[in-house]
């Protein structure tokens, strides 16, 4: 299966669904687990879950580039893949609306914190979340983490399609578009210390849009899935202050075709590793073991439950 493929789902992706499917229900050691763009830290981050779970549980994991959270979810209840990194906003939204035969997944844990960063030119007139009715703004690729954040966001300001420019833009591209004038802001949710980001930031002078406990309450009024995280000062180059911004985790899912064993496995390997995924954000709210089982809107595999029950974890 290319990655092409996988981005288009399809007919030959519904051939390699099927025998996916019969792999994870009996319990294969090879799977498929779903990222996002290459660009992007889940790629990374599930790259090195790969290695782990090779070194740490003789279970071979190819990594699928795809569009992101929300197609990572339909890959995963339709049997496509077996593990899938996901937004936690995500997750829950489409938990919230699925059929129990939609489902078919389960949490593992969660990895880190990310944060919806909101980002303009350090010239712009744009100081708030309300101040972006009737721009261009780029709200992340279509199907990811990101575009789901960023409208959930302007929705709560009542902002749309309707009275604003909504752009579907890649990272890079947005980035690009930023630097160049063609929109008048970016959303980009992921980890705090963003690479592209930082990039970004030493080619053109930048400013982070903060958020403030209004946000968050007109956000949690539809899913109370939403926190506020700081993103520290001099995180990102000219930044002078810290600045609040909606935080969401990036949490571990698993097909519930795979047998307890076989997740009890990649939940061990992912308590291993712990200290490494600590290391993609600068947030001391992730530093404590408690942190994998907390903020997760969905139930838990229970293989998860299993390994979390023996290791003491609640």
């Amino acid at each position: 299966m290319t990655k092409k493929t996988i981005k288009k789902i399809g007919c030959a992706v519904l051939v390699a669904g099927l025998l996916t499917t019969m792999l994870g229900a009996c319990g294969s050691s090879n799977l498929k687990m779903a990222s996002a763009d290459q660009n992007g830290e889940y790629y990374k981050v599930a790259n090195e879950f790969a290695k782990d779970l090779e070194t740490d549980a003789n279970i071979e994991a190819e990594v699928l580039e795809t569009t992101g959270s929300a197609g990572n979810l339909r890959l995963i209840s339709g049997g496509y893949v077996q593990l899938a990194v996901v937004q936690s906003d995500v997750a829950a939204h489409a938990y919230q609306i699925a059929s129990d035969s939609e489902k078919g997944y389960s949490a593992v844990g969660a990895l880190y914190t990310e944060v919806c960063h909101i980002i303009v030119r350090d010239n712009s007139d744009i100081y708030s979340v309300a101040d972006l009715v009737g721009r261009k703004v780029s709200i992340g690729a279509s199907e990811s983490g990101t575009e789901s954040s960023a409208k959930e966001i302007l929705l709560a300001y009542g902002i749309t399609e309707d009275n604003a420019i909504l752009q579907n833009l890649n990272y890079s591209s947005a980035a690009a578009a930023l630097t160049y004038g063609d929109i008048d802001a970016l959303f980009c949710t992921g980890n705090v210390g963003m690479t592209v980001l930082k990039t970004l930031s030493e080619q053109t002078p930048i400013r982070l849009i903060p958020v403030t406990a209004e946000d968050l309450d007109r956000m949690n009024q539809t899913m109370d899935v939403y926190h506020i995280s700081v993103i520290p000062a001099g995180t990102y180059p000219g930044q002078t202050e810290d600045v609040p911004a909606i935080s969401v985790v990036a949490m571990l899912v698993a097909s519930d075709s795979l047998n307890n064993n076989t997740v009890k496995k990649v939940t061990e390997s992912l308590l291993n590793r712990r200290t490494e995924f600590v290391q993609t954000t600068y947030l001391e709210t992730d530093q404590e073991t408690s942190f994998i089982v907390s903020n997760i809107p969905i139930p838990f595999h229970q293989g998860a439950v299993d390994c979390y029950e023996e290791k003491g974890i609640h």
